[in-house]
């Protein structure tokens, strides 16, 4: 069974527990997921990443 995996941009936490903040940060996930997804699957010399690239900063 194949996999695929990709991280997006972090999102930040909603600042607050109020609805509106709640409703931002869930509009915030949305979008990214959804632009993770219109990306399609991982194919050819997408699914290995290059030297030296990741998505995240290196750990200290």
């Amino acid at each position: 069974v194949p996999v695929h995996i990709r991280i997006g941009t972090p999102i930040p936490a909603p600042t607050s527990r109020k609805r509106a903040d709640l409703d931002q940060a869930t509009a915030a996930c949305q979008e990214q997921i959804n632009a993770l997804l219109d990306q399609g699957l991982i194919n050819g010399p997408a699914a290995l990443p290059a030297a030296g690239q990741t998505a995240l900063p290196p750990s200290p």
